[in-house]
């Protein structure tokens, strides 16, 4: 965990959520926040964060520059943009953008559904599995 101590890490988080009402609404600013905090508790956080600051800079793009403007038809204009998007690095963005969401919620900052609106939805399950009859029990 980065060389910190659980001590250390639990008071390291307990700045970083008593200093959050007093930061900026910025979205971008909220996002490098993030990464940050995730950085120092040790994760790498370079393919996510970069995902994240796609995100925000498409939103900036789009006139959203602040997380309580942040609204389902941002979010989902910013997954249609993602549509040649393929496989493991849709699922990894789409995962980041979650993340954050619910990180911007958690904080006060966001709505409570925006998370959730990037949950995948049951066609994207492959896998389905064989249900053995009785009779194939039987010989087994």
């Amino acid at each position: 965990m980065n060389g910190l101590s659980p001590s250390e890490v639990v008071q390291d988080l307990r700045r970083y959520y008593a200093d959050a009402s007093s930061e900026s609404d910025e979205l971008q600013e909220l996002a490098e926040r993030f990464v940050d905090l995730k950085r120092r508790l040790g994760h790498k956080y370079e393919t996510t964060a970069r995902c994240i600051f796609n995100f925000t800079q498409f939103q900036q793009r789009q006139g959203v520059s602040r997380a309580k403007q942040l609204s389902i038809d941002a979010v989902m204009a910013w997954w249609d943009s993602r549509r040649h998007v393929q496989g493991s690095t849709l699922k990894t963005e789409r995962t980041a953008v979650s993340v954050f969401l619910e990180h911007l919620r958690v904080l006060g900052r966001g709505e409570a559904h925006l998370s959730f609106c990037l949950v995948p939805s049951a066609q994207w399950a492959k896998y389905r599995p064989y249900i053995f009859s009785a009779d194939e029990l039987r010989r087994q």
